[in-house]
């Protein structure tokens, strides 16, 4: 089972990789950070039952860079990189997750802070527990006559 931070640990590791020289802020982060900055947070899409054995789940990765002053050419040169970086499959924990839609769009109050956003769903294999009792022994009558 994939946990949401281990979902952010891999999505930040991976911005990390890409751009070393940026830190990567959590959104619990006021103050106190150097510009430029990266902020991520994790949206949950919801958890839905399939069936007994199987589940669904998701969350949106976001990613907003704080700039030193805006440009718009080395925003996109951002995203493009990360785009590539992140690739089709992100591994998290032991697992190889689909990379959904990678887009972005400008946000802040001048729409001039670029905000990155990676989708990701997954199936789940739920833990099934046992109510009854396993079998120790099992014995087979065999009619010989009966072929």
């Amino acid at each position: 089972m994939i946990t949401l931070k281990q979902l952010k640990k891999a999505c930040n590791d991976k911005v990390k990789s890409t751009f070393p020289a940026i830190k990567v802020y959590g959104n619990d982060t006021i103050d106190g950070y150097d510009r430029p900055a990266f902020f991520s947070e994790i949206l949950h899409h919801g958890y839905s039952h399939e069936s007994k054995a199987y589940a669904i789940n998701g969350a949106t990765f976001k990613l907003t860079l704080f700039e030193k002053s805006h440009d718009e050419e080395y925003c996109l040169d951002v995203f493009e990189k990360l785009r590539d970086s992140f690739g089709m499959t992100l591994q998290v924990a032991e697992r190889h997750l689909l990379v959904g839609e990678f887009s972005y769009e400008f946000i802040g109050e001048n729409a001039n802070m670029l905000q990155i956003s990676a989708e990701f769903d997954w199936e789940e294999r739920k833990p099934r527990t046992e109510t009854e009792e396993l079998m120790e022994n099992i014995h087979v009558n065999v009619d010989e006559g009966g072929r």
